[in-house]
């Protein structure tokens, strides 16, 4: 691949399957669990051009805000401080595959309301943790602005279901 791919993007319509995809797992998640739904138009000149706020019946089941991009693509706001980008880049270098990215989404937000998700600080940093069925992700990162207070265990707690 050369250089010059890091950086061009000729199909980004190819990810508007991901779109529609996180569009209905979010009815999904509103028809399941028992949470506040909120729909919000992004603001002018922002890359957002619509959000879902989700904020679930108990201070320790993460919070959830899916956003959806003019790129087209997502943002998953999860708990007090993660943010996931699907794609991550959608550069032509990164070659992103559509159909990966609608698994990863799903296997987030089934993590997220099973609760296997945590964050907590540690050194200064927050640490984050996902476990599914059959894959595991974690990091760490400068502390950013947290949208929430964290749980005190650091472990969030499956959603209510309705």
């Amino acid at each position: 691949m050369s250089d010059e791919a890091y950086g061009r993007v000729t199909n980004p319509e190819r990810f508007a399957p991901l779109v529609t995809a996180a569009k209905e797992v979010a009815d999904d998640l509103a028809t399941r669990f028992d949470v506040d739904v909120t729909r919000v138009a992004g603001d002018p000149g922002s890359q957002v051009v619509e959000a879902v706020h989700f904020v679930p019946a108990q201070d320790d089941q993460a919070p959830l805000i899916v956003s959806f991009t003019s790129f087209p693509g997502v943002f998953l706001d999860v708990g007090a401080s993660q943010r996931i980008a699907l794609p991550a880049c959608g550069c032509d270098a990164c070659e992103e595959n559509v159909e990966n990215l609608i698994g990863h989404l799903n296997r987030y937000l089934s993590a997220l309301v099973s609760g296997q998700f945590s964050e907590r600080i540690v050194d200064s940093m927050v640490e984050h943790a996902w476990e599914g069925g059959n894959w595991r992700n974690s990091g760490r990162g400068p502390i950013p602005e947290l949208r929430v207070a964290m749980p005190v265990d650091g472990r969030w707690k499956r959603w209510s279901p309705k």
